[in-house]
């Protein structure tokens, strides 16, 4: 997800290639190895895995260069969260975040704002971004992740998590500020 200054938010779908392509990999996988290794029939086969897999490459490279591309486009500063990924990994969403590939669409981001003269700001990792309202900023404490939206103990308002995140990496990057009621117009 991404914010504009103006507010306006941006949902990036994930099209999750690996997870599409499980059943067909799998099942080409199967048939490789009821193959006798060394025949020809094995190097047909391995070369119909390995074309599997180059399309699931290709998908989601294609896919995360047109993100990368659309988000440097419409900004001139951009701010990332930098997280662990390697440490996201090796969680149980560790398939989810591979799939998703966010190293790669980072490290996009990073070169073709490096190519077209724009800034990247990376906020620390262990800054509380889905914790903190961003409207009162009142610490409102750990969630599971199931929690997608939660009310604010502060302020009473009700916080979509993601959006939340967003709003507040871009408050840590000082690229906004908060509206509350001492500023702002609303």
């Amino acid at each position: 997800i991404t914010i504009n200054s103006n507010g306006q938010s941006t949902v990036y779908a994930n099209p999750r290639p690996l997870r599409k392509a499980e059943k067909k990999l799998g099942k080409l996988q199967r048939q490789l190895a009821r193959k006798k290794k060394g025949s020809n029939r094995y190097a047909k086969q391995r070369l119909q895995v390995a074309k599997a897999y180059s399309k699931v490459k290709n998908t989601r490279s294609h896919y995360l260069h047109q993100v990368a591309n659309q988000i440097v486009d419409e900004n001139q500063v951009i701010a990332l969260e930098t997280l662990s990924i390697a440490g996201l990994a090796k969680t149980r969403l560790g398939k989810s975040v591979l799939d998703a590939s966010w190293g790669q669409l980072t490290r996009l981001i990073e070169e073709k704002a490096v190519e077209r003269g724009r800034e990247v700001v990376g906020i620390d990792r262990f800054a509380p971004t889905t914790q903190t309202c961003s409207i009162c900023g009142t610490p409102n404490g750990r969630k599971p992740l199931n929690v997608r939206d939660w009310v604010c103990v502060g302020c009473g308002s009700r916080v979509e998590r993601d959006l939340n995140a967003a709003v507040n990496i871009m408050l840590a990057a000082g690229l906004a500020e908060r509206i509350n009621e001492h500023g702002g117009d609303g």
